[in-house]
């Protein structure tokens, strides 16, 4: 195989494993630091690119390792994992909460910054 279909392959390997984090944010992460990584590495040759290739594999069997481990212990998802999911408000998905509940918080929010409100000029708020 040649060096630039290894590395391609090293880079969809360490693509692919970065998908399969668990956590919304170390995903994120780690699919944006390989793109970063290959672009940054993009321009090496001879000794310099084999030692990055090396690391890049060592990265990549630590991406797994950590999938493995992630899978072990799933976190709860993210508000923005769940604000694409049909049927309902994205807060009582990513909670579990009740409507009933939600609508109470909210009621009493407005009661809060209608009380404020009188007493504050209304020149605060736009100037």
């Amino acid at each position: 195989m040649s060096a630039s279909n290894a590395s391609l392959s090293l880079f969809r390997s360490l693509l692919r494993e970065s998908k399969k984090v668990d956590n919304y944010n170390f995903r994120h992460y780690a699919i944006r630091r390989v793109k970063v990584g290959f672009q940054l590495n993009k321009e090496l040759t001879g000794n310099e690119a084999n030692v990055a290739f090396r690391e890049g594999e060592e990265q990549l069997d630590i991406l797994r390792r950590q999938v493995v481990l992630g899978s072990l212990y799933p976190s709860a998802k993210s508000v923005m994992e769940t604000a694409n999911v049909p049927g309902g408000d994205v807060f009582q998905q990513a909670q579990g909460v009740s409507n009933s509940f939600w609508c109470f918080i909210m009621g009493r929010w407005r009661i809060l910054f209608d009380s404020i409100g009188d007493e504050l000029p209304i020149e605060q708020f736009h100037g």
